[in-house]
């Protein structure tokens, strides 16, 4: 049991080690962080939908389901291209992350094809 659980993370790693993966999901949610902060600077303050002050655990509260998407395809990113070196890891991942979470907040705005990440914020206690 033990050596196909560890046969089966080497399929889904590619054999590269968990520290690359790591490395790259803390550049890749940095970047989606910054994508959300600098978005959020936007928003209108008086909107009954946010805080008036500034919540940073709003923020993540409210873009849970982007975060967790853009990871998801971050993972992939990771897993199909080798980004062993750490400039173009740091490079790719910031780009992709950003611009890949740019197109989601797009596509959310002006289509229904990321209806499924629309913000419920009725449950929001804070």
């Amino acid at each position: 049991m033990k050596q196909e659980f560890i046969d089966t993370l080497k399929i889904v790693t590619g054999e590269k080690p968990l520290s690359y993966y790591f490395a790259g999901f803390i550049f890749s949610l940095l970047a989606i962080i910054l994508s959300l902060y600098l978005h959020s600077k936007e928003r209108n303050k008086y909107s009954i939908a946010t805080p008036i002050d500034y919540s940073w655990k709003f923020l993540m509260w409210d873009n849970s389901k982007r975060i967790f998407t853009g990871m998801i395809v971050m993972f992939l990113f990771f897993r199909l291209f080798d980004l062993s070196n750490v400039f173009l890891m740091v490079g790719l991942g910031f780009a992709v992350a950003l611009g890949l979470d740019k197109l989601i907040q797009f596509l959310m705005e002006n289509t229904d094809l990321m209806k499924f990440l629309k913000k419920d914020r009725t449950n929001y206690k804070s």
